[in-house]
């Protein structure tokens, strides 16, 4: 299956493994929970995204070092896999 990539930074995820995304406001965290975890980064070399790495937990978590930071990105990683989500039916 090809990965439904999207990237932020260095970090990128596979949105067709999503399944949903929350918002931890009191520790400034995104909770991402995954049907499968997999993390792909663009490889210096090549400059070519690649699986780095696959994790047996389901879920991740990306802290914020503040309030502001946390809504922005949630904000803008939440409407784009909306949009992946309805584009794919």
């Amino acid at each position: 299956m090809r990965p439904e990539i999207y990237c932020s930074g260095r970090y990128c995820l596979d949105f067709s493994q999503i399944k949903t995304i929350k918002k931890d406001s009191e520790a400034n965290t995104i909770i991402f929970e995954f049907k499968t975890r997999a993390e792909f980064l663009e490889n210096p070399e090549t400059g070519e995204l690649q699986l780095y790495h696959i994790n047996e937990s389901p879920v991740t978590t990306v802290p914020f070092h503040d309030f502001d930071c946390l809504n922005a990105y949630f904000e803008e990683v939440v409407k784009d896999w909306d949009i992946f989500v309805t584009a794919k039916g």
